[in-house]
């Protein structure tokens, strides 16, 4: 009887060790489990406030695209050339206005998607940067080209946010970093 005994004892012990270790798997696997499932939400928040700047980006397109159709045309009345250009420059404000409030976000921690910031949003805010400059100079051309009104640089500190945000993807010594400043300078952005 005692040999009975032993063998139910074990038994029972057997089987509340491997619940003990159950459970604990199961809190490990659930810890797990809501960690990717914050960083797959992290990465959603990230993509969805990226949206917003793709949509004003795709509008600012637009009517930039407008603008130099009707500056190189040469049956365009001076008034709707006028209109495009100021239609251009707002767009091109609320462009990089949406873009510096994402980086705002990034910034602060309310975005917390390193690796797709990293991988995918620096890349495209960074050739954005490029852009623009370009763009300033390009509607500054129209501008005198026309007798218009020319467009004023942004404030010193307008961007600081984008700018913290590209020294931080690029490195602020960065040769992008570098030659960024330097184009600005030579656009008459800075």
């Amino acid at each position: 009887m005692d040999y009975n005994i032993v063998v139910a004892v074990i038994s029972l012990l057997i089987s509340a060790a491997s619940l003990g270790y159950t459970i604990i798997k199961n809190r490990k696997t659930d810890v797990l489990r809501m960690k990717v499932e914050k960083v797959q939400l992290d990465v959603l928040q990230a993509s969805k406030l990226y949206n917003n700047v793709k949509e004003v980006k795709r509008e600012f397109e637009k009517s930039l695209s407008t603008l130099v159709v009707l500056n190189n045309g040469e049956l365009t009345e001076k008034q709707d050339l006028n209109v495009a250009f100021l239609d251009a420059y707002n767009k091109y404000t609320d462009f990089y206005n949406e873009i510096n409030d994402y980086c705002i976000m990034v910034n602060i921690g309310a975005i917390n998607a390193e690796d797709y910031i990293k991988n995918t949003i620096a890349v495209n805010l960074s050739k954005y940067a490029k852009m623009q400059y370009e763009t300033f100079s390009c509607l500054q051309g129209i501008a005198s080209q026309n007798q218009f009104k020319s467009i004023s640089k942004p404030d010193y500190d307008a961007f600081k946010d984008y700018d913290a945000f590209l020294k931080k993807y690029n490195g602020e010594n960065s040769v992008f970093w570098m030659n960024l400043k330097t184009e600005r300078r030579n656009a008459g952005f800075e």
